[in-house]
């Protein structure tokens, strides 16, 4: 099966997957209470977001393979990087899933914000990711808004650890 093929059959899985996700899992698999103060703070909201997100993504990787010219294949990972990206993907994996562990171990100690942006710094030297400075700006600022808004928008609790506490 050629490389545009597999990439069309495999956006319309996803596509076909986030379609199961918005129209069973989240209106029959979360139970969203009547007295949720707004529509942002209900918990389908953020699946629902993630799950249109996830046919979006389906419908432009359907639309990348469907436009590309015949006889032209699309660029995989393996014929762009060069750097033995096929060769170490297991370690890769490996890798990934210690993290999950210590990531798991890690937040009754440090608290969910500083756990995350430190395994989101993990995660940017596991991929190699092609612009780690903008990364690493990323690990901490994102976890921290998110912590503002959770904690002092929404009144959600966020887990603190035993080192170091936010206001």
């Amino acid at each position: 099966m050629s490389t545009r093929t597999h990439e069309l059959f495999l956006g319309l899985l996803v596509m076909g997957l986030a379609g199961l996700l918005l129209a069973i899992a989240i209106p029959y698999g979360i139970v969203s209470p009547k007295s949720a103060r707004s529509l942002f703070l209900s918990p389908t909201f953020w699946p629902t977001i993630l799950g249109w997100l996830l046919a979006l993504s389906g419908a432009v990787m359907t639309c990348r393979a469907w436009m590309l010219p015949d006889g032209e294949e699309a660029a995989s990972p393996e014929t762009e990087s060069g750097d033995g990206f096929a060769t170490d993907s297991t370690g890769r994996i490996a890798a990934f899933a210690l993290l999950l562990v210590v990531y798991f171990l890690a937040i009754p100690l440090l608290g969910m914000v500083w756990t995350s942006a430190l395994a989101f710094a993990a995660l940017i030297a596991i991929t190699r990711a092609p612009h780690p400075v903008l990364g690493l700006v990323c690990a901490f600022v994102l976890p921290l808004a998110l912590y503002g808004f959770f904690n002092h928008v929404a009144g959600v609790a966020i887990p603190q650890g035993q080192i170091v506490r936010l206001p």
